[in-house]
């Protein structure tokens, strides 16, 4: 944990479970890279059937820390990986393992290959259904059944 400009709190991002060196994130989403001493820019929101989707940032990892989820941009020799700013914030402050899409009880009790599989299907849900709004007290970890209804609300809107 770090601070910087005063009593921000920035924490080593993670992904995979894994600290991403070099790189660190604070609860509202902004991405600061020691390497470089600057903030990342987040890449443009996409607009997708008329909402606004998706902050994402890309990061230079390690070339043995993530084996299957990187890549490289033409010209650099550096891999690279693109993530989500609000997967970074829920990884990195409110991890799936302690923070899960079922009850505390129920995921205590599963066997390890049903966390695996629930880790690799769950969804991160904008609670005020705003995409642009990354900080962690709007994000929570949810199953995909459990997003489909703020889907449905949304097309009934429009």
């Amino acid at each position: 944990m770090i601070n910087i400009f005063g009593e921000e709190e920035f924490k080593p991002l993670v992904r995979y479970s894994k600290k991403i060196p070099g790189y660190f994130i604070s609860k509202d989403g902004r991405v600061y890279s020691s390497k470089s001493n600057k903030f990342l820019y987040v890449t443009k929101l996409h607009e997708f059937n008329g909402r606004l989707k998706k902050c994402k940032v890309d990061v230079v990892v390690p070339e043995n820390l993530f084996t299957d989820y990187t890549h490289s941009k033409r010209g650099s020799s550096s891999p690279r990986m693109t993530i989500s700013v609000h997967r970074g914030v829920m990884e990195t402050y409110k991890s799936i393992d302690d923070n899960p899409p079922i009850p505390k009880e129920d995921w205590d009790m599963c066997p390890e290959s049903a966390k695996q599989w629930i880790r690799d299907t769950a969804i991160i849900d904008h609670i005020d259904d705003d995409p642009t709004n990354n900080h962690v007290d709007n994000l929570m970890w949810v199953v995909p059944k459990d997003n489909e209804p703020n889907r449905k609300k949304y097309k009934q809107e429009m």
